[in-house]
């Protein structure tokens, strides 16, 4: 069968053409391996991102790293809650992954929107499930709001809504099924 992908040069020239750019940040872009967030790796992207809009594109990005950030938030907080000896011993609670994802996600949309806001540019959350795939309807929503959105100029921050997905955590090393 013949290929159809394009090289390194083909896929540059192609792109200055692109009226839409998905930027899709994977978690070990925009954390540590603590689960820390990578505030300099970030801050870099969403400068390339202001300067794909000031070019007249408009920039969806995906995003991952909720349920790592989480971690590393909910850890140093059962941390502070349990004694060294429990602590070292395993017995104390373990974390909830989708209680992880939850509190994961309120602090990468703050540093988003604290870095966008910088260049004077709104962002907006759009949180989804597999489940928001196979409903047309719900899918014709969610193109509507995208739409809308990218027309008022905002930024849609997509992630998967972790903390209710049905399917089953971790997520680490799966695809992601966000397109648009």
């Amino acid at each position: 069968a013949p290929s159809y992908a394009l090289g390194a040069d083909q896929e540059r020239r192609h792109l200055k053409y692109a009226r839409r750019v998905v930027v899709k940040v994977g978690t070990p872009v925009i954390t540590h391996p603590d689960g820390g967030i990578a505030i300099g790796r970030i801050s870099g992207v969403v400068e390339q991102i202001v300067q794909l809009v000031q070019r007249g594109r408009q920039v969806v990005l995906v995003t991952s790293g909720a349920i790592g950030h989480g971690l590393l938030r909910m850890q140093a907080q059962t941390m502070m809650e349990t004694t060294l000896r429990d602590y070292m011993a395993g017995t104390h609670e373990s974390v909830d992954l989708k209680a992880a994802a939850a509190v994961g996600q309120s602090g990468l949309m703050s540093m988003y929107d604290m870095l966008f806001r910088e260049y004077n540019m709104t962002v907006a959350q759009i949180l989804l499930t597999e489940a928001d795939w196979s409903d047309p309807a719900g899918l014709s929503q969610l193109r509507e709001t995208a739409a809308e959105l990218l027309a008022i100029g905002a930024i849609p921050i997509v992630n998967e809504n972790d903390a209710i997905s049905m399917r089953t955590l971790p997520v680490i090393g799966s695809r992601n099924k966000i397109m648009w």
